[in-house]
C-alpha cells in the first residue's frame, strides 16, 4: 500500500481501485431495491404525467391547467418526457452494468454445475435424503448418480441476459431514437423531410426523423360500434413519389419504411373544406377546418376564422356505420354575437352577414400518424424473447439429481435427491426411488 505525508506531516494509506469491491457493491441487494424503486417512480410518473408524444396537446393542456403550479417544474425536471430524460438515462445505465455483472456470476455458477459430474459430496445437504438397510449385502455397489433437467441450469442467466438486453435496447432509444407525429388528411402526403412532421421528440443526439420516401393518406377506414366508440381503424397508404406502391396501416400494425417504421393511432376525426367568397368577387379561398370527436360520440366540433373579425363553429355527426356526413352545422359569430346557424350542405352556398357567401366544398377524415426510428428495437425484441426463454426454462425445467451411494458395511445405502427449485414437489418422486431400493434387497 502506497503511503502519503497527511496534513500532520504523519504518513496516511492511499486508496487503491478495488474492482472487486465495486462489484460487491453493484451486486449489493440494497442497490437493486433502488433500483426497483426507481423503475417504479418512473413507471408511475409516466402514468400519471401526460408525456410528449404520447398525449396530445389538448391533453398536456389541461393538465397544465389543473396543474399550474407543478406544470412548469415537470417540464423542466423532464417528468413530461421520461424515456428521454437524462435521469432515466442514468438509471438505465446503473441498472445495465449490476445486471451484467449478475449476469456474469450466473452464467459462470450455470456453466460449472453443467460441466461438474455429480460426486458423493455433493449430497450432503439433498433436499431428500435417506438411509435404507437391505437385506443382502450392497458394499460391492458402486455408486450410481443420474441427472435431469440439466437446462434448466441456463433459465437464471438467460432470464437474466434477456432483462440486459432490453436494458440496452432502452438506453440506446433514449440516445439515439427519434419520435415525430403528423396529423394528415385523406389525399395529404408525408414528404421525407423532418419539416413534415408537426412535432418531434426524442433524444437531442439523434437527427429527427425523416421517411425515405414520400406518403400519401389515400383513404381512412373507420369501424364503429353501435353507440359511437371506434372499434377498429386501419388506412390505405400510397408510397412512393408517385404514389403506385400500395401499403394498409392499422392501429397495432405499422409499416417498416427503412429504418423507420409508421404508425397509425386511434386518434381521428372529420376535416371540413370551406370555401369563402367575397361579396361580388369571383375567387373563392378556401381553407380546412379540422372536427375532432367529443368522446365516443358520433358528433364532434372544430372552428374556424374569417375575414373582418368573424368565426365559423363546425359540427357534424356520422352516420352509425360511420360514413362522411352530408352537411355540417355551422355558426358564424363576431364579438360575441351569433350571426348565422344553420346547415350548410354542398352545392348550396349561404350568404355571409356583411358580404360573401360561404359554401361547403368538401368532407374528409383526418388522422394521426407517428413515426418512429428506434435503433434499439431489434435489441428490444431479442431481450424479449431470451426473457420469456429463461422463465419458460426456470419453470419448465427444474434440474434433478439423484444418488444411490452404498455405505460402509455392505447393509446400508444413502438414497439422496438434490433439485435446484421446487424441492417439495419431487417428495413423491423421492419416495418411489426409496421403495425401488428397498425392493432392490
Amino acid at each position: 500500500m502506497q503511503q502519503t505525508s497527511g496534513r500532520g506531516g504523519g504518513p496516511t494509506q492511499r486508496r487503491r481501485w478495488n474492482p472487486k469491491a465495486l462489484r460487491a457493491a453493484l451486486r449489493a441487494p440494497r442497490l437493486v431495491v433502488l433500483e426497483v424503486l426507481a423503475f417504479a417512480v418512473a413507471c408511475a410518473v409516466y402514468t400519471l404525467v401526460p408525456q410528449v408524444g404520447a398525449a396530445g396537446p389538448a391533453a398536456r393542456g389541461r393538465f397544465a391547467a389543473q396543474h399550474p403550479l407543478a406544470a412548469p417544474w415537470l417540464r423542466a425536471l423532464r417528468l413530461d418526457a421520461v424515456l428521454h430524460s437524462p435521469w432515466f438515462l442514468a438509471l438505465l445505465a446503473l441498472s445495465a452494468v449490476s445486471l451484467s455483472i449478475v449476469a456474469l456470476d450466473q452464467w459462470r455458477r450455470a456453466l460449472r454445475l453443467y460441466r461438474r459430474a455429480p460426486e458423493p459430496g455433493a449430497f450432503g445437504a439433498a433436499q431428500h435424503r435417506r438411509v435404507v438397510r437391505r437385506a443382502r449385502p450392497a458394499g460391492a455397489e458402486a455408486p450410481r448418480f443420474t441427472r435431469e433437467g440439466a437446462l434448466g441450469l441456463f433459465g437464471s442467466p438467460i432470464f437474466h441476459t434477456g432483462l440486459l438486453l432490453l436494458l440496452v435496447a432502452g438506453t440506446v432509444r433514449a440516445l439515439a431514437a427519434d419520435d415525430a407525429t403528423a396529423y394528415v388528411i385523406e389525399g395529404e402526403s408525408l414528404d421525407p423531410t423532418a419539416e413534415a412532421w408537426g412535432m418531434h421528440w426524442g433524444s437531442a443526439l439523434a437527427p429527427p426523423l425523416r421517411l425515405p420516401e414520400r406518403v400519401r393518406l389515400a383513404e381512412l377506414h373507420p369501424e364503429l360500434h353501435p353507440d359511437g366508440a371506434l372499434r377498429a381503424l386501419s388506412a390505405d397508404l400510397a408510397v412512393g413519389q408517385d404514389g403506385a406502391r400500395r401499403a394498409r396501416v392499422a392501429i397495432n400494425a405499422p409499416l417498416a419504411l427503412g429504418g423507420a417504421r409508421l404508425y397509425l393511432t386511434g386518434t381521428y376525426g372529420l376535416a371540413v373544406e370551406l370555401g369563402v367568397s367575397q361579396e361580388g368577387g369571383a375567387s373563392e379561398e378556401r381553407a380546412w377546418a379540422v372536427i375532432e370527436p367529443t368522446g365516443g360520440e358520433l358528433a364532434g366540433s372544430g372552428s374556424l376564422a374569417l375575414p373582418g373579425g368573424r368565426s365559423v363553429l363546425l359540427r357534424a355527426r356520422r352516420s352509425a356505420g360511420g360514413a362522411l356526413p352530408g352537411e355540417v352545422e355551422v355558426r358564424v359569430v363576431r364579438g360575441g354575437a351569433l350571426l348565422l346557424a344553420g346547415p350548410l350542405a354542398p352545392g348550396a352556398p349561404v350568404p355571409l352577414p356583411g358580404g360573401g357567401k360561404l359554401a361547403l366544398a368538401d368532407v374528409r377524415y383526418w388522422a394521426e400518424l407517428r413515426g418512429s426510428r428506434d435503433p434499439g428495437l431489434g435489441l428490444a425484441w431479442t431481450g424479449f424473447l431470451l426473457a420469456v426463454a429463461g422463465v419458460s426454462l426456470l419453470f419448465l425445467a427444474t434440474p434433478v439429481e439423484t444418488a444411490v451411494i452404498p455405505l460402509s458395511g455392505g447393509e446400508e445405502v444413502l438414497v439422496a435427491l438434490k433439485a435446484e427449485r421446487f424441492a417439495p414437489l419431487y417428495a413423491e418422486r423421492f419416495e418411489r426411488l426409496v421403495r425401488d431400493e428397498e425392493e432392490r434387497g
